[in-house]
């Protein structure tokens, strides 16, 4: 199911956001990543986000013009088509994707 993020996704939605990009940026420390994390915290619900959600996981998108590079998941539910099916369902309605 995709739908729109909403403010009790947040902490589920943080913790993919941090141990993705730990794991997807071994060269930046994970200190910095630790360090933004309230920050980002902060700013994430201002931006246009969906959550797909499937089995109760989270998969979250974030919508940027131009830019469909912000689909970040779990690891167990990587390679599921889930990130073709938001980036399908963005497509949509967002024509600079």
């Amino acid at each position: 199911m995709i739908r729109k993020f909403n403010s009790q996704d947040l902490a589920v939605v943080m913790q993919i956001w941090l141990k993705t990009n730990i794991e997807a940026h071994p060269f930046i420390p994970k200190s910095y990543w630790e360090s933004n994390f309230e920050n980002v915290k902060a700013v994430l619900p201002q931006a246009e986000i969906y959550v797909a959600e499937v089995d109760d996981q989270i998969r979250f998108y974030r919508f940027k013009p131009n830019d469909d590079r912000r689909n970040l998941c779990k690891k167990e539910m990587q390679l599921r088509g889930i990130g073709k099916q938001l980036l399908d369902y963005a497509r949509e309605f967002k024509l600079e994707l």
